[in-house]
């Protein structure tokens, strides 16, 4: 009777039991050179291992690009731009900007400057607070009534406006409807696009804030050009100079220090441009808040 526990094997189980590992080492060698050739085969055709097993794939363009950007924080923060008139000092542009980092999405909404809020008891337009009780007031007035915080305000008399339009040679912009103004002042305008320098940018915004409705969208429309038209890597290399001007024809809290501590992210504004531009026609719009 045999044994099956037994030590010794016939000379056929024997040769079996020599040939297994032997097969099995060849098959290894089989495997490890078939997931080679794939893996050169995948490499030249640019695959990347690394996203397939994440789940994720970038191509390698982006992923160049990931490399080469600064580690930008992630932010979400609003700023108050206006312009005032040189003469009498009343409030003529305005606009809310938010700003989303490191996605670049810019939210612009242009509330009318005789938007009236509650201060103290009284019931008074932006413009009003502007002309009246200073720079602090109204960016205090602007955050009350939208629920929001001002990171950082710029503001400028007309002229300073149309120096700084003048600087980056006008904006092109193409005008929804012919515009043919003689009363405050001269305006003509073809519809269609328009390249206008600082004089007539200035003027046409005037002439849109006399209205409501879908005048908000359009000098929305205007201020998302100007930043279009600025914020392209032509400029990226003279943010300096861009700064300076600015400092020369604004008033700005954003200081020659602020300036220099965000170059890497002003850089990389420039140097990227705007992923996603978002021309608002309410405050919910502006803030994403019900």
């Amino acid at each position: 009777m045999k044994n099956a526990n037994s030590p010794f094997k016939t000379e056929k189980k024997r040769g079996e039991a020599l040939n297994k590992p032997i097969a099995a080492a060849i098959a290894a060698a089989l495997i490890l050179v078939l997931a080679g050739s794939v893996l050169v085969i995948l490499t030249k055709n640019d695959f990347d291992l690394r996203s397939a097993l994440s789940g994720e794939v970038m191509t390698s363009a982006e992923e160049e690009k990931t490399s080469e950007q600064p580690d930008i924080p992630a932010s979400n923060k609003y700023y108050l731009l206006y312009c005032t008139d040189d003469e009498s000092g009343d409030m003529t542009l305005l606009w809310i900007v938010k700003v989303r980092l490191p996605q670049r999405t810019f939210n612009f909404y242009a509330p009318s400057v005789q938007t009236v809020a509650s201060r103290s008891g009284e019931n008074v337009s932006f413009n009003y607070i502007c002309r009246t009780r200073g720079h602090d007031e109204l960016v205090d007035a602007v955050e009350k009534e939208y629920g929001i915080k001002i990171s950082k305000s710029m503001y400028c008399k007309a002229s300073g406006f149309k120096a700084m339009i003048n600087y980056f040679g006008g904006i092109t912009f193409s005008v929804p409807e012919k515009v043919e103004y003689r009363e405050e002042f001269n305006l003509f305008l073809i519809e269609g696009v328009n390249t206008m320098k600082g004089d007539v940018l200035y003027k046409y915004l005037l002439w849109l804030g006399f209205g409501q409705g879908e005048n908000i969208s359009v000098r929305s429309d205007v201020l998302a050009e100007i930043f279009r038209t600025v914020l392209t890597g032509s400029n990226a290399a003279k943010t300096d100079a861009i700064y300076s001007k600015l400092a020369n024809s604004v008033t700005t809290d954003f200081t020659i220090v602020d300036y220099r501590s965000e170059i890497d992210t002003v850089n990389y504004i420039f140097e990227n441009g705007m992923a996603k531009v978002n021309v608002c026609l309410s405050e919910s719009e502006l803030t994403g808040k019900k």
